[in-house]
């Protein structure tokens, strides 16, 4: 859970905007993106989860995700991951973290950002979603 300190009211509100983000991109269409046609840092960062997920270095219960989106006239990434340290944390095309300091900044993004689509998805050492789970 993000801790965001605040007033209450801020703090509900940046919640809510969280939650229903969070819930649409339950909902984000799944599509299959070749790996040489995502920016490097990103295949190798597939890379490294599938190493990782099947070599079973991680088990858990929750999927790694990676989601892609637009924000600003951007493209922006999403990696969910359980055994990560970064809760929420959304990344440029060049890999740089896009920082949202304030509980505006985030609301805003949750709000601006748009056109999410599931790129990847492993778990349990099964690649779900990616251009590795068609065979290749």
């Amino acid at each position: 859970m993000m801790v965001i300190f605040g007033c209450k009211e801020n703090h509900e509100k940046t919640k809510m905007d969280e939650d229903t983000f969070l819930r649409n991109l339950e909902s984000a269409p799944a599509v299959i993106v070749p790996i040489e046609d995502l920016p490097e840092w990103l295949s190798q960062t597939i890379e490294d989860l599938i190493i990782n997920y099947v070599g079973k270095a991680y088990t858990s219960l929750k999927p790694a995700e990676i989601y892609r989106g637009e924000w600003n006239k951007r493209t922006v990434y999403y990696i969910t991951h359980p055994h990560s340290s970064c809760a929420l944390c959304f990344y440029d095309e060049k890999s740089e973290r896009i920082l949202l300091g304030s509980q505006e900044d985030l609301i805003k993004f949750y709000s601006l950002s748009k056109k999410w689509e599931l790129i990847f998805q492993i778990s349990d050492g099964i690649v779900i979603v990616g251009e590795l789970a068609r065979g290749k």
